[in-house]
């Protein structure tokens, strides 16, 4: 491992969910109404986590939000009586996450610091772990998983969310071709650029999730648009939200999963160890 650039891309982490970077931004992407769809498709990532969790762990769960951020997950599970454990990287989104809590007028204990490599939890004490977003944001993401596993107990529970990658070239027709140029002007041998917050490809995701022991049950997605060309929206918000979620009924009527796996912003899967 590179520990100097692994202790450069964890800086920047660090840096970028700070009160000076998108700390509050993150925040307040959860306070009242939106007629962003990068917060609707977010809202209902949390909104399928939640129900997931209620629906398929024992009311006496240990669950860890790893990553818990502003804790929109933390706040609305602890508010239908769970136990939960959150835990992020920055010091400054536990912060919001506890103001978040006492503002809905639970304790905000049970708040930690800590690294998702390097977890402080004992071998196979943990039920259930929501992981949402958090794999874009680690520079080889197969340490987290491991951890993750390590941390479940038997039959443990996981949500696990990215971006994908192919939501972007699905939503602009341009997307694709500025790829290739750019591409055919500096091309790198194959090798994709790494980035903080990148977009995933779900294929590799759900290959290394098996690799590392998981059992798949779901792979979904949710969030289509905004349709935009070269760049440019072509539907206002409010009219992109309602497209996206009309596709979505639309796939589900159909009972067709693909479009959501690969058409969609978000991408999640919910797990079990053996």
């Amino acid at each position: 491992m590179n520990v100097k650039a692994d202790a450069g891309w964890k800086s920047d982490v660090r840096n970028r969910f700070s009160a000076r970077g998108s700390a509050r931004r993150w925040s307040e992407m959860y306070r009242g109404e939106t007629d962003s769809p990068e917060e609707h498709f977010f809202r209902l990532r949390r909104d399928f986590t939640v129900a997931y969790v209620l629906r398929t762990c024992a009311p006496d769960a240990r669950i860890l939000d790893l990553g818990c951020g502003s804790g929109p997950v933390t706040a609305a599970l602890r508010s239908s009586g769970r136990r939960v454990v959150a835990l992020d990287y920055s010091l400054d989104m536990l912060r919001l996450a506890t103001e978040r809590v006492e503002r809905e007028g639970q304790k905000a204990g049970s708040f930690l610091q800590g690294d998702s490599e390097l977890l402080p939890f004992a071998t196979a004490s943990l039920d259930a772990v929501v992981c949402l977003g958090v794999i874009s944001y680690v520079r080889d993401y197969r340490s987290v998983l491991r951890e993750v596993r390590r941390i479940l107990r038997p039959g443990g529970r996981l949500v696990l969310s990215s971006r994908n990658e192919w939501h972007p070239r699905f939503s602009d027709p341009v997307q694709p071709v500025k790829e290739a140029v750019r591409w055919l002007r500096h091309p790198l041998n194959g090798q994709r650029k790494m980035v903080i917050g990148r977009f995933l490809s779900p294929r590799e995701v759900e290959r290394r999730l098996r690799e590392e022991g998981y059992v798949v049950e779901q792979f979904t997605g949710m969030g289509f648009g905004p349709p935009r060309f070269r760049g440019r929206l072509l539907l206002s918000a409010p009219a992109s939200i309602r497209l996206s979620d009309g596709l979505e009924r639309f796939f589900g009527r159909m009972g067709s999963a693909a479009p959501y796996r690969w058409l969609a912003d978000v991408n999640l899967w919910t797990c079990r160890t053996p």
